[in-house]
């Protein structure tokens, strides 16, 4: 791997630890809390996660060195909003169907599904060269076309925002001690 995209490769390999380690941390009736009918357990949090990371290296995979990368300006206005989400913490609806999580997914399915998504990540940014890095490789719903270093980064923060949701989710007053 290029130093460029392993370095925020690390990254991401740390805060999936940190997030695994705070769900690893939680009883089973923790898992399956629901802070109201229909909102997200932490599981199905971490399966969400897994489903971006999983498009992400299929999208790489599919769109390496695309030259289709010109930022529109409704791209520029979707990436400047998808960021502030980040930054701020905003509660926005998940924008691709395909990356909502699956109602009974558990713990072990979770950690199987992402150590599935890792492997083929970590294969699809081995591949990347240098030159290569310059050229759009993936493209968000909201933000358009980003590079492999822009696709990290932003799995990066999506992670470290579901990070917080989970947060939010065991702060609740009626979450199980």
């Amino acid at each position: 791997m290029i130093p460029q995209v392993a370095e925020v490769y690390d990254r991401l390999a740390e805060q999936k630890e940190q997030f695994l380690g705070s769900l690893r941390a939680l009883t089973a009736e923790q898992l399956s809390f629901r802070v109201k009918s229909g909102a997200w357990t932490v599981v199905q949090v971490g399966h969400h996660v897994v489903l971006v990371e999983q498009r992400t290296a299929d999208a790489i995979k599919k769109h390496r060195g695309m030259r289709s990368g010109k930022r529109r300006l409704h791209h520029r206005l979707g990436n400047l909003l998808l960021w502030s989400v980040f930054r701020t913490g905003l509660r926005v609806k998940n924008p691709v169907p395909e990356a909502a999580p699956d109602a009974d997914v558990d713990l072990g399915q979770l950690l199987e599904a992402w150590e599935q998504a890792r492997t083929d990540l970590e294969e699809v940014l081995s591949e990347v060269k240098e030159r290569g890095l310059q050229y759009a490789a993936f493209k968000h719903p909201v933000g358009g076309p980003f590079t492999v270093e822009q696709a990290l980064d932003f799995l990066v923060q999506h992670l470290d925002h579901h990070l917080r949701q989970i947060e939010r989710i065991q702060q609740h007053a009626e979450f199980p001690a």
